[in-house]
C-alpha cells in the first residue's frame, strides 16, 4: 500500500485536538495573534498522474490517502472520482482509504456512492465517541445519531470502517464510566473492520489540556514531560479520577477478537436490538437509560471472551511491552483472519 496526500488542513477545531502542531499545520496566523484556518492542496490532475505513476512504475494495488479531512472541498471530491473512472484506474482495480468524520459522511451520502464506486474500500472514521455528554465536551460538532448513521451509510456501499475512539475523558462533572459504556457498545454495533481505541490524552495546546492542568487532573506520573503527554496512543493512565483498570476490562481493540477467532463469538447477535434512541430524552436521561443497557451487552462480551477481564493482570505481570505485543499480534491475526473470512 503507498501512502499519498492531497489535501493538508483542517477547518474544525474539537477541544481534545489542535496540539501545537496542528495549530502550525492547519492555521496559519493573521492579525492580532490569531491564527484561522489554512486549507491547502493539489490538483485532481496532479494526484491522478502520481497514482497512474505509481502503477506503471510499481503496479501499487492500494492507496492509504493520509488527508486530515478528505470530503473538505466535495466539488474537489467529486471530480476526483471521475477521473479515477476516465483514467482507467477504478477498471484497473486500484483499491483506496481515506478518512472522514461522521456529520461530513452523513450530509456527502451520495458521494459516498460515488466513492465507492471508484474503488473506495475502506474509511477511518473519528466517532471518537457514542456518548452526547462527551461529544460535546469534546466539541465535535458530531451527534451520536450521525455517528449511527455514517456506520450505515458505510455497510450500505459495503464500505469498512476503521473506528477510532476515545475513553477515559474527565469532564467538569468528573469521569463518568456510562461515558465509555455508551462509547464502547456504540463501537460494537457499528461492526467495523478494525477497532482502533485510545485512552483520552490531553495534548499540550489543546483547549482541554489548559483546563485539566488549570484543575490539578493530569496523572503526573505519566505527564511528567511535554513529550509524553504528546503521546496520544500511550495506553496508560493519563487523567486523575478515572478508573483505568474498568477501561482495561471493558476495552475493545482487535486482540480480543483474534484471540479468540475459534470461539466463534457472533458479536451482531450479541448487540441484536441495541438502538440507542432519544424518545424524547435529555442527554442525562438518554445516558442514564442506555448505559445500562450497553453494560450488560459488554458484559455478555466479556462472558464469552475472557480476555477482556483479564487485560488488567495481564499488563500487571507483563507490563506494557508485552501487552503492546499481544495487541500487535492480535491485530495482525484479526485482519488475517476477516479477510480470509470476507
Amino acid at each position: 500500500m503507498v501512502e499519498m496526500i492531497n489535501i493538508r488542513g483542517c477547518p474544525y477545531a474539537c477541544s481534545f485536538c489542535v496540539g501545537p502542531g496542528e495549530k502550525q499545520l492547519y492555521t496559519k496566523e493573521i492579525s492580532g495573534g490569531k491564527r484561522k484556518p489554512f486549507i491547502r492542496g493539489r490538483s485532481v490532475s496532479n494526484v491522478i498522474a502520481e497514482i497512474q505513476m505509481l502503477i506503471d512504475k510499481y503496479g501499487i494495488k492500494s492507496v492509504m490517502f493520509h488527508d486530515d479531512q478528505f470530503l473538505i472541498f466535495p466539488r474537489w471530491v467529486e471530480e476526483f472520482a471521475d477521473e479515477l473512472h476516465k483514467s482507467g484506474i477504478v477498471k484497473y482495480g486500484l483499491k483506496w482509504v481515506t478518512s472522514s468524520r461522521a456529520d461530513v459522511i452523513c450530509r456527502n451520502e451520495k458521494l459516498i456512492g460515488r466513492l465507492a464506486e471508484a474503488g473506495l474500500a475502506l474509511l477511518i472514521v473519528g466517532f471518537e465517541s457514542f456518548s452526547p455528554r462527551i461529544l460535546k465536551w469534546f466539541e465535535k460538532g458530531v451527534t451520536v445519531e450521525q455517528n449511527f448513521k455514517a456506520a450505515e451509510i458505510c455497510r450500505e456501499y459495503n464500505i469498512k470502517i476503521w473506528a477510532n475512539y476515545i475513553l477515559g475523558a474527565v469532564t467538569d462533572t468528573g469521569w463518568h464510566r456510562e461515558d465509555d459504556l455508551l462509547t464502547v457498545a456504540g463501537v460494537l454495533k457499528v461492526a467495523p473492520v478494525h477497532y482502533s481505541p485510545a485512552l483520552y490524552t490531553p495534548v499540550p495546546g489543546s483547549k482541554l489540556y489548559t483546563y485539566y492542568e488549570k484543575n490539578n487532573l493530569i496523572d503526573m506520573d505519566y505527564g511528567a514531560s511535554i513529550e509524553s503527554l504528546s503521546d496520544r496512543g500511550k495506553m496508560a493512565p493519563k487523567l486523575k479520577g478515572v478508573d483505568y483498570d474498568l477501561l482495561q476490562r471493558m476495552m475493545v481493540d482487535d486482540s480480543i477478537f483474534s484471540f479468540s477467532i475459534f470461539m466463534n463469538i457472533d458479536v451482531e447477535k450479541i448487540m441484536e436490538g441495541y438502538s440507542p434512541a432519544r424518545n424524547g430524552m435529555d442527554d442525562i436521561a438518554y445516558i442514564k437509560t442506555w448505559s445500562a443497557e450497553a453494560e450488560q451487552r459488554i458484559k455478555a462480551l466479556q462472558r464469552r471472551i475472557p480476555l477482556m477481564r483479564l487485560r488488567p493482570m495481564l499488563r500487571k505481570y507483563l507490563g506494557k511491552r508485552g501487552c503492546d505485543f499481544l495487541r500487535y499480534v492480535g491485530r495482525i491475526l484479526n485482519l488475517s483472519f476477516r479477510n480470509k473470512g470476507g
